[in-house]
């Protein structure tokens, strides 16, 4: 039997379905254990997983601001409500966002990598709150925690 995937068909699956099924045809097996629980909705396309020498490479670069919001989510993570990056002075969402989009593809080389994942801003939970949700993956978390000592 052969099942023929057209591009259109994949872009259409849920980032976590998607990441098995290729994994599957990869004859990879797949992570479960690599994003967060109830991030179904997150997209999770191009994410990197940093480790423990990354996340310091990482962080060497940064402003002090940045290395803030990273404590933050490692303290609070893996999943963050954005908001909670105002208690170390981040309002600029999108400017933290794009100083973290930024430093991983410096130090990883790859023009389409990111660090955070982010849900649906526009949707009418997220609405009411005026922000929506970041996260990182599992192993990501995990080094952020351990470099900050938590």
């Amino acid at each position: 039997m052969y099942l023929v995937i057209t591009e259109e068909d994949l872009n259409r699956l849920r980032p976590k379905t998607r990441a098995e099924l290729l994994s599957v045809l990869l004859s990879e097996a797949p992570n479960p254990d690599r994003f967060p629980r109830g991030t179904d909705d997150f997209n999770w396309d191009e994410r990197v997983d940093l480790t423990d020498e990354l996340v310091a490479e990482f962080v060497e670069g940064c402003a002090p601001e940045t290395v803030r919001g990273l404590e933050v989510i490692a303290e609070e993570g893996p999943i963050i409500a954005a908001s909670e990056l105002q208690k170390v002075g981040i309002d600029n969402y999108a400017h933290f966002q794009g100083r973290t989009t930024k430093r991983i593809r410096t130090i990883t080389g790859k023009k389409g990598a990111y660090l955070l994942a982010w849900d649906d801003w526009a949707s009418e939970d997220n609405q009411q709150y005026g922000c929506g949700h970041y996260a990182v993956t599992v192993p990501t978390h995990k080094a952020l925690m351990r470099h900050f000592g938590l």
